[in-house]
Protein backbone atom coordinates (compact mmCIF):
# COMPACT_ATOMS: atom_id res chain seq x y z
CA UNK A 1 0.00 0.00 0.00
CA UNK A 2 0.93 3.25 -0.78
CA UNK A 3 1.72 5.49 -3.61
CA UNK A 4 2.71 4.15 -6.81
CA UNK A 5 3.05 6.47 -9.96
CA UNK A 6 3.90 5.87 -13.48
CA UNK A 7 4.37 7.56 -16.70
CA UNK A 8 2.80 5.75 -19.55
CA UNK A 9 3.72 6.17 -23.34
CA UNK A 10 1.51 5.11 -25.66
CA UNK A 11 2.20 5.27 -29.58
CA UNK A 12 -1.20 4.83 -32.01
CA UNK A 13 -0.16 2.30 -34.86
CA UNK A 14 -1.89 3.33 -38.02
CA UNK A 15 -2.42 0.41 -40.53
CA UNK A 16 -1.75 3.75 -43.37
CA UNK A 17 1.88 4.05 -42.26
CA UNK A 18 4.72 1.53 -43.67
CA UNK A 19 6.50 1.89 -40.50
CA UNK A 20 3.91 1.65 -38.03
CA UNK A 21 2.70 -1.44 -40.48
CA UNK A 22 6.38 -3.13 -39.85
CA UNK A 23 6.05 -2.77 -36.34
CA UNK A 24 2.81 -4.38 -35.91
CA UNK A 25 3.71 -7.36 -38.11
CA UNK A 26 6.84 -8.10 -35.78
CA UNK A 27 4.50 -7.82 -32.61
CA UNK A 28 1.99 -10.08 -33.89
CA UNK A 29 4.21 -12.84 -34.13
CA UNK A 30 5.89 -12.25 -31.57
CA UNK A 31 3.02 -12.65 -29.41
CA UNK A 32 0.68 -15.14 -31.59
CA UNK A 33 -2.02 -12.27 -32.86
CA UNK A 34 -2.80 -10.75 -36.08
CA UNK A 35 -1.16 -7.37 -36.95
CA UNK A 36 -4.35 -5.96 -37.30
CA UNK A 37 -5.29 -6.74 -33.61
CA UNK A 38 -2.31 -4.21 -32.67
CA UNK A 39 -3.69 -1.10 -32.03
CA UNK A 40 -0.92 0.86 -30.26
CA UNK A 41 1.85 -0.04 -28.02
CA UNK A 42 1.62 1.13 -24.41
CA UNK A 43 4.99 1.17 -22.03
CA UNK A 44 5.94 2.26 -18.48
CA UNK A 45 8.60 5.00 -19.78
CA UNK A 46 9.18 5.70 -15.73
CA UNK A 47 7.74 4.45 -12.59
CA UNK A 48 8.41 5.78 -8.73
CA UNK A 49 7.34 4.39 -5.40
CA UNK A 50 6.14 7.02 -3.12
CA UNK A 51 8.27 10.06 -4.62
CA UNK A 52 5.44 12.31 -3.24
CA UNK A 53 6.85 15.60 -4.04
CA UNK A 54 7.20 14.51 -7.92
CA UNK A 55 3.79 13.22 -7.60
CA UNK A 56 2.73 16.74 -6.37
CA UNK A 57 4.62 18.46 -9.48
CA UNK A 58 1.99 16.39 -11.14
CA UNK A 59 -0.98 17.24 -9.28
CA UNK A 60 0.13 21.39 -10.07
CA UNK A 61 1.49 21.19 -13.08
CA UNK A 62 -0.25 18.58 -15.13
CA UNK A 63 -3.72 17.78 -12.79
CA UNK A 64 -5.23 21.26 -12.07
CA UNK A 65 -4.85 20.60 -9.01
CA UNK A 66 -7.24 17.36 -8.66
CA UNK A 67 -5.49 14.29 -7.05
CA UNK A 68 -7.80 11.59 -7.76
CA UNK A 69 -6.45 8.56 -9.02
CA UNK A 70 -7.13 9.56 -12.32
CA UNK A 71 -4.85 9.85 -15.67
CA UNK A 72 -3.72 12.75 -17.34
CA UNK A 73 -1.98 13.31 -20.92
CA UNK A 74 1.55 15.25 -20.09
CA UNK A 75 2.72 16.94 -22.98
CA UNK A 76 6.35 16.79 -23.75
CA UNK A 77 6.26 20.27 -22.73
CA UNK A 78 5.29 19.70 -19.30
CA UNK A 79 8.23 16.94 -18.97
CA UNK A 80 10.74 19.49 -19.91
CA UNK A 81 9.57 21.87 -17.55
CA UNK A 82 9.36 19.40 -14.76
CA UNK A 83 13.22 18.48 -16.18
CA UNK A 84 14.26 22.18 -16.01
CA UNK A 85 12.27 21.83 -12.02
CA UNK A 86 14.76 18.89 -10.99
CA UNK A 87 17.73 20.36 -12.68
CA UNK A 88 17.15 24.16 -10.88
CA UNK A 89 16.60 21.62 -7.34
CA UNK A 90 19.73 19.80 -7.74
CA UNK A 91 21.58 22.91 -8.50
CA UNK A 92 20.42 25.54 -6.07
CA UNK A 93 19.20 22.85 -3.28
CA UNK A 94 16.26 24.52 -3.16
CA UNK A 95 13.56 22.24 -1.82
CA UNK A 96 10.57 25.19 -2.24
CA UNK A 97 10.65 24.23 -6.00
CA UNK A 98 9.44 20.78 -5.34
CA UNK A 99 7.69 20.25 -1.81
CA UNK A 100 6.77 17.08 -0.68
CA UNK A 101 3.09 16.48 -0.81
CA UNK A 102 1.15 14.85 2.09
CA UNK A 103 -1.20 12.01 1.95
CA UNK A 104 -2.02 8.29 2.35
CA UNK A 105 1.29 6.49 2.65
CA UNK A 106 2.56 8.79 0.56
CA UNK A 107 6.12 8.28 2.16
CA UNK A 108 8.43 10.22 3.91
CA UNK A 109 8.92 14.44 3.62
CA UNK A 110 12.41 14.56 5.01
CA UNK A 111 14.25 16.76 2.67
CA UNK A 112 17.71 16.76 4.20
CA UNK A 113 20.90 15.56 2.46
CA UNK A 114 21.01 11.88 1.92
CA UNK A 115 17.32 11.33 2.37
CA UNK A 116 15.43 9.70 -0.33
CA UNK A 117 14.07 13.15 -1.67
CA UNK A 118 17.54 13.89 -3.19
CA UNK A 119 17.86 10.35 -4.60
CA UNK A 120 14.10 10.45 -6.58
CA UNK A 121 15.15 13.50 -7.92
CA UNK A 122 18.60 13.16 -9.31
CA UNK A 123 17.06 9.28 -10.74
CA UNK A 124 13.99 11.57 -12.02
CA UNK A 125 16.16 14.34 -13.72
CA UNK A 126 18.43 11.51 -14.98
CA UNK A 127 15.63 9.54 -16.53
CA UNK A 128 14.05 12.20 -18.14
CA UNK A 129 17.22 13.31 -20.17
CA UNK A 130 17.37 10.22 -21.93
CA UNK A 131 13.71 10.50 -22.34
CA UNK A 132 13.68 13.49 -23.76
CA UNK A 133 17.12 12.74 -25.62
CA UNK A 134 14.74 9.84 -27.56
CA UNK A 135 13.50 12.49 -30.67
CA UNK A 136 11.83 9.42 -31.68
CA UNK A 137 9.99 8.73 -28.46
CA UNK A 138 9.18 12.19 -28.45
CA UNK A 139 7.64 12.52 -31.41
CA UNK A 140 5.90 9.16 -31.80
CA UNK A 141 4.29 8.93 -28.13
CA UNK A 142 1.79 10.42 -26.10
CA UNK A 143 2.92 10.33 -22.46
CA UNK A 144 0.62 9.82 -19.39
CA UNK A 145 0.80 10.59 -15.45
CA UNK A 146 -1.21 7.99 -13.15
CA UNK A 147 -0.34 7.37 -9.41
CA UNK A 148 -3.03 4.92 -6.77
CA UNK A 149 -2.67 4.55 -3.32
Amino acid sequence: MGLDMYLTAKRYISKYKSEDKAIATELAKAIGVTDKQIRCIEVDAMYWRKANAIHGWFVKNVQDGEDDCGTYEVPISKLVDLYDTLISVLRDKNVELLPPTGGFFFGEYDTSEGSYFWEYVKDTKDDLEKLLADKDFCDNFEYYYRASW
